[in-house]
């Protein structure tokens, strides 16, 4: 599939999805979160079968990256605009031919960040990390480790801390 079919494709399944729900605001985000953790806690609990608590358990995971991606990509999709175009540039960098541009920007009414949410896979840890930090040019890995967070009574009494920072309390 050349790139400006894949940046189509993308773009169209992403405003047939975007236009069926609200923006994914970081609220938004921690309640997919906290939903998906609490099922998760539930069947942990409640189930005995533990062919239910290895699956619930594969749900999370998978329902934690999907909202992780969908978070960026909203986030990338409605707030590129606080990015520098420098910057932005630096990610579009891939070559395509004259008549893929043709293609891409005859289709559909395409902007940098659709481009950009299009091409990149942000289901994958070095691609949020690379995008993030071309974007805002800081370590992003870095900044999610000197995070400091309090911790709720559950994970109290699971990590036996307060708050919780990655790289102090769980360097590499």
């Amino acid at each position: 599939m050349k790139l400006s079919e894949k940046i189509v494709k993308n773009h169209t399944q992403s405003d047939k999805l975007h236009k069926k729900r609200d923006n994914y605001s970081l609220n938004n985000f921690i309640n997919k979160l906290n939903l998906s953790r609490d099922l998760n806690r539930e069947i942990e609990n409640n189930i005995k079968d533990n062919k239910l608590k290895v699956q619930s358990r594969e749900n999370l995971i998978i329902n934690s990256v999907t909202a992780l991606e969908v978070f960026i990509k909203d986030s990338i999709k409605g707030d590129l605009y606080y990015f520098a175009p420098e910057k932005q540039k630096n990610l579009l960098k891939e070559k395509i031919s004259l008549y893929e541009a043709y293609e891409l920007f005859r289709k559909t009414k395409i902007e940098t960040e659709d481009i950009i949410a299009g091409y990149y896979n942000f289901q994958n840890l070095d691609s949020i990390s690379y995008v993030l930090g071309v974007l805002t040019g800081r370590d992003f890995f870095k900044c999610i480790n000197d995070i400091k967070t309090e911790l709720s009574p559950d994970l109290v009494n699971y990590f036996k801390l307060d708050t919780l920072n990655l790289s102090c309390d769980f360097p590499n």
